[in-house]
């Protein structure tokens, strides 16, 4: 791979840094709200419906971080 090639997969690679840190800031704002949510709710769905979303939102930061490991595997070589 060529060095401009390199560099194109450089940035692409800050860029789903960024968009990790932000997806974990909105993660972190839901856990924060579903920490706060009164105990007569807890056995709601939309309690149920919180759970979902910071677990999903964890998967995806998962598998941002696994196509950056990828990606910087194809930069390395």
């Amino acid at each position: 791979m060529n060095k401009e090639r390199r560099k194109i997969l450089k940035e692409q690679v800050d860029g789903l840094n960024t968009i990790i840190i932000n997806i974990q800031c909105v993660a972190d704002e839901e856990q924060d709200a579903l920490d706060a949510m009164p105990e007569s709710l807890q056995m709601s769905d939309r309690y149920s419906d919180m759970e979902d979303n910071i677990s999903d939102l964890e998967e995806a930061i998962s598998d941002l971080e696994t196509a950056i490991e990828t990606i910087t595997n194809v930069i390395d070589r």
